[in-house]
């Protein structure tokens, strides 16, 4: 049948492009009356259409089974480097009949099975369902879970779809499978601003600044950068410390009108505070409408950086005031104040007061991160809280 196919379609291609030939010459011919212009500018129209066709049948060169052979490369060395969690895994926990990815991967690199017609049939599965899971274990970073997910993705064909494409990118990325995000982020066919956000993103939690530009400048070849993308590439500068470059990513957030988004606003202040910018940081503060809890805590911690107790305790004060309820991250910032001051009396003060007003375990819970970095309040301040 497919020989069949083939011959048929070659005459095709013959006839047509002898059409075209006989076509383009007529159109080399000169025209001056109204009459050959008409029928001129429908010879081009035939010419643009036969052109259309002749494209949409001629046999092109594919690179679907080489990204194939790529993503199953990647599946292979998760197998064989923890081969034992994978024995036992299954493609669907839910299902009636699971296919162990092991097994999975036998029958993937059958090529037969693999490119037969009926593949979709015998495994059928919706694009968004199976980019929602992937996206979920992304979430919890459940590397384990996920695999069978992207195995799924290889033996229903649908590996190359951009959104299953940009969930198998933010997987990775999330679960610190950093190189393997960019593997898939390779192979992908077609490229949009979810899957470019999505390794700039991955890059960000590594603090690979000069990487996250690099994307970057690439990515703005061929997609428009949205906020998520410039708050990644803000995390790359806080991490890194890069002023200049957060500097000119802010020139970017301005012209493109999106300084004004809550998310991005908070990440300029984490990032000129951790860069050791904190009066560009309270501009960006006083400036913002809509503050919410991470604006507030972003600047406490800010001056609890530098050293500035007071200005963090009168900031916290101001919070308070405006009736904005504190979380335990918000005292984590106060007592680090009191910690570089010295004012062992303020930080048992607040730390009973958060206590009494905001519940136990959340505030144990800062005092153990306390602990953990070194903030060891002395015995007489500690016993009145147990008391």
């Amino acid at each position: 049948m497919n020989g069949i196919l083939f011959q048929a379609s070659f005459s095709f291609r013959k006839k047509l492009s002898q059409y075209i030939l006989q076509t383009h010459s007529s159109h080399s011919k000169p025209f001056f009356s109204s009459p050959n212009l008409t029928r001129s500018s429908q010879e081009t129209k035939k010419l643009h259409n036969a052109l259309r066709v002749l494209d949409l049948i001629t046999p092109k060169p594919t690179l679907t089974a080489r990204r194939r052979q790529g993503h199953l490369r990647l599946i292979q060395d998760f197998l064989q480097s923890d081969s034992e969690h994978f024995s036992n895994a299954s493609a669907f926990s839910d299902s009636n009949s699971p296919i162990k990815i092991s097994t999975l991967l036998d029958e993937l690199f059958d090529s037969s099975s693999v490119d037969s017609p009926s593949c979709a049939e015998r495994f059928p599965i919706d694009a968004s369902v199976l980019s929602h899971a992937i996206s979920s274990y992304g979430s919890s970073r459940n590397l384990h879970g996920g695999i069978p997910y992207h195995c799924a993705a290889i033996r229903s064909g649908l590996v190359a779809n951009v959104y299953i494409g940009s969930s198998l990118v933010s997987f990775y990325g999330r679960c610190n499978e950093l190189q393997n995000a960019y593997r898939v982020f390779e192979e992908m066919p077609v490229r949009n601003v979810v899957s470019w956000t999505a390794i700039i993103s991955g890059f960000a939690q590594e603090w690979q600044v000069d990487a996250c530009l690099q994307l970057f400048s690439e990515m703005r070849h061929s997609s428009k950068p949205n906020d998520f993308t410039y708050a990644s590439i803000l995390s790359a500068c806080t991490g890194s410390g890069a002023l200049g470059h957060g500097r000119s990513a802010h020139c970017h957030t301005i012209r493109m009108g999106f300084d004004l988004y809550i998310h991005i606003a908070n990440a300029l202040i984490s990032m000129y505070c951790k860069c050791g910018d904190v009066k560009d940081a309270l501009c960006i503060f006083k400036n913002l409408d809509g503050k919410d809890n991470v604006s507030w805590n972003s600047m406490i911690a800010g001056y609890a950086q530098h050293g500035l107790a007071s200005q963090a305790i009168d900031l916290f004060e101001e919070m308070k005031q405006q009736c904005v309820e504190p979380d335990a991250i918000t005292l984590l910032g106060v007592l680090s104040s009191c910690r570089h001051a010295g004012l062992v009396q303020e930080g048992r003060s607040y730390f009973n007061s958060m206590i009494k007003e905001h519940g136990f375990m959340g505030v144990c819970g800062s005092a153990l991160r306390l602990q953990r970095a070194g903030y060891c309040w002395s015995q007489s301040a500690l016993l009145p809280m147990y008391n």
